[in-house]
């Protein structure tokens, strides 16, 4: 379909050396076998759990590649770089807990009921008010000096994922 082609013509009109193209091409081949397999022994009434179990990996995708990108850059990395490495790393850790908690749900594995946390509305508020000083402490310390925070806003983020999507739910 499109989104086949758009990858397509990406790589074919890439600058990109032979060998990493190859490499490209065989871990696409890998990820779409992988696919078709589980596609095919999933029913229809089993999409929802599915999608956000795949979307769960979307997530750890997301945290993995915020941390290697800084890690490869350094101490070179730009303010604009290390903006775009935070958010990538908190985004994904919710993604992660949120999909599999999701997941877990949808599955039966957990109950489908919300689940209640005495204070749940503060401790939201403080963690999402903690990525803030978090931030901070990533971009002023220099590149790698900044890991522990990064690590510490991708936890944080990780718990705030759980919590929010764990308190969804009917029945």
């Amino acid at each position: 379909g499109g989104g086949g082609g758009g990858i397509a013509a990406t790589l074919v009109g890439s600058a990109a050396p032979r060998p990493l193209l190859m490499q490209m091409a065989g871990t696409m081949g890998v990820g779409a076998i992988t696919g078709l397999g589980v596609a095919s022994k999933v029913g229809v009434t089993e999409l929802p759990q599915l999608v956000a179990a795949f979307h769960s990996l979307v997530g750890v995708a997301a945290v993995a590649t915020a941390f290697a990108s800084m890690l490869i850059e350094g101490a070179h990395a730009t303010l604009t770089h290390q903006v775009a490495v935070y958010t990538a790393a908190v985004i994904g850790a919710v993604t992660v807990t949120g999909s599999l908690v999701a997941f877990a749900k949808l599955q039966g594995l957990v109950k489908g009921s919300p689940f209640t946390l005495p204070f749940k509305r503060v401790l939201n508020a403080a963690m999402i008010i903690a990525l803030f000083p978090l931030y901070q402490a990533f971009v002023g310390a220099g590149a790698l000096a900044g890991l522990p925070a990064l690590s510490l806003a991708s936890l944080l983020a990780a718990i705030f994922g759980l919590i929010v999507t764990a308190g969804v739910g009917g029945r």
